[in-house]
C-alpha cells in the first residue's frame, strides 16, 4: 500500500468522523456552522459581486475601439458606477415617497377614525337591534384592555431582543456587503492571472484529464448564468418602461417610481412583481385609492404578457432549459433555499439538464465555436487560459 493510498484512507476516514459527529451532536456543531458562515459569507457575497460586475466589465471591452479594448480600469469604473447608479436612483425614487406615504397615511389615521366612529353611530341609531345585542353581550372592554397591556408587558423583551436581532443582522449584512465588495475591487482589476494562478493549481493536483473536464463543465456553468442574468436584466429593463409608459398613459401617479421599482424587483424571480405590486398600490392608494386597483391590474396584464411572450422566448433559445423544468426548480429551490435559491435555480438546473440529460460531455463541438470542445483542452493543454475559468 503507498503513501498516497494512505492518504486516501485517512482522509475518508477523518471526513466520516466529522460527519458523524455533526449529525450524532447537533447542539455542538451548530456553534462550528455558525462561525463558519461568518467566515465565508464575505468572500461569497465578494465572489457574487465580482461575477455581476464582471458582466458588465466584458460587454464593455468587448466594444469596438480603434484603439482597441477598453482599459480594465475604465471598463471596471464604469460598471461600479453602472451598479450604484441603478441602486441610487432605486433609494432617491422609491425610500423618500414611501416615507412620505405612511407619513400622509399616520396624519390621516384620526380623521379616518373619526369617520368610521361616526358610520358606526349612525349604523347604531338606524338598527337598533345590534346596540342591543352588542350591550347584551356583556363585553369586559376592562379586563381585555388589561389583558392586551399584561401581554404586551411580558413580551416585551421577546418585542426588544427581536429589534435588536434585526439591527445585528443588519449591520452583519452591510458589513459583509462592503467587505465583499473590497474583495471584488481587489480580485477583477487582476482576474486573469488569479485565475491562471487557479488553473494551474487544479492542473497540478487533479491531472490533465480531470482539469480538462472541469473546466469544459465550470465553462458551460458560466455561460448558462450570464446567459441567465442577461436574459432576466432584459426582462426587468423591459418590465420597468412598459409599467412606466402605461402609468402615464392612463394618468396613474409616481409613474418614474413604479417603473423603477417594478423593473428592480422583477429581478426576483416569482415573488419580485407581487412585492412590487403592494409597495406601488401603497403609493397609489395613499393619493388616489380608485387608481391603486387600475395600478395592479395593468402590472398583472403587463406581467402576464411578459410571461407569456418574452420570457419562453429568452429562456427556451439562451437559456436552453423548458418551460416545465424552470417551473419545477424554481418552486424546489425556493422552498428549501429561499430567495437565493430562487434566483441560482434557473441557470444550475439549465446546466445538468445539458451536462446529463443532453450528455453534453459526449457531443461534438460544433463549427466555429470558440469557447468550448477541443480549443478548450488544447487551451489547457497548452498553458492558456480557459475560457470559463478566468470568470471572477
Amino acid at each position: 500500500m503507498n503513501r498516497r493510498t494512505v492518504r486516501q484512507i485517512l482522509g475518508i476516514c477523518f471526513f466520516a468522523v466529522i460527519l458523524i459527529w455533526f449529525f450524532c451532536f447537533p447542539m455542538y456543531s451548530e456553534p462550528f456552522w455558525r462561525l463558519l458562515v461568518n467566515i465565508l459569507m464575505p468572500f461569497a457575497f465578494g465572489f457574487c459581486i465580482a461575477y455581476l460586475l464582471n458582466l458588465v466589465v466584458r460587454r464593455l471591452e468587448e466594444i469596438p475601439r480603434k484603439k482597441g479594448p477598453m482599459p480594465r480600469g475604465l471598463s471596471l469604473t464604469l460598471a461600479v458606477v453602472f451598479f450604484l447608479g441603478v441602486i441610487g436612483l432605486t433609494i432617491w425614487l422609491i425610500i423618500p415617497r414611501m416615507a412620505s406615504t405612511f407619513s400622509a397615511l399616520v396624519r390621516s389615521a384620526p380623521e379616518a377614525y373619526e369617520r368610521v366612529s361616526k358610520w358606526l353611530a349612525d349604523l347604531m341609531r338606524q338598527h337598533p337591534e345590534i346596540a342591543a345585542a352588542i350591550e347584551g353581550a356583556n363585553i369586559d372592554w376592562d379586563g381585555i384592555s388589561q389583558s392586551a397591556t399584561g401581554l404586551l408587558q411580558e413580551n416585551a423583551g421577546g418585542i426588544l431582543g427581536g429589534v435588536m436581532n434585526f439591527v445585528d443582522s443588519a449591520t452583519r449584512l452591510i458589513s459583509n456587503l462592503f467587505m465583499g465588495f473590497m474583495l471584488a475591487m481587489t480580485v477583477l482589476p487582476v482576474k486573469e492571472k488569479f485565475f491562471r494562478g487557479v488553473r494551474e493549481f487544479i492542473l497540478k493536483h487533479m491531472g490533465r484529464e480531470k482539469a480538462k473536464r472541469l473546466f469544459k463543465r465550470t465553462a458551460l456553468l458560466n455561460e448558462k448564468f450570464r446567459q441567465y442574468f442577461e436574459s432576466q436584466f432584459l426582462e426587468g429593463l423591459t418590465m420597468g418602461v412598459c409599467v412606466w409608459l402605461v402609468m402615464l398613459v392612463i394618468g396613474i401617479p409616481y409613474a418614474p417610481e413604479l417603473g423603477v421599482l417594478n423593473g428592480v424587483l422583477y429581478l426576483i424571480p416569482s415573488i419580485g412583481t407581487p412585492i412590487a405590486m403592494v409597495l406601488g398600490a401603497i403609493l397609489v392608494v395613499a393619493v388616489e385609492p380608485i387608481k391603486a386597483l387600475w395600478y395592479l391590474l395593468a402590472v398583472l396584464v403587463l406581467q402576464v404578457l411578459i410571461q407569456s411572450i418574452l420570457h419562453p422566448h429568452l429562456i427556451q433559445t439562451k437559456v436552453k432549459l423548458p418551460g416545465h423544468m424552470e417551473f419545477v426548480a424554481v418552486l424546489l429551490f425556493g422552498f428549501n433555499f429561499g430567495v437565493p435559491g430562487m434566483i441560482v435555480s434557473v441557470p444550475l438546473t439549465a446546466w445538468l439538464y445539458e451536462l446529463y440529460w443532453k450528455r453534453y460531455d459526449h457531443l461534438e463541438p460544433e463549427a466555429g465555436e470558440d469557447s468550448s470542445g477541443e480549443k478548450q483542452e488544447t487551451q489547457a493543454a497548452e498553458g492558456d487560459p480557459v475560457p470559463g475559468t478566468t470568470e471572477a
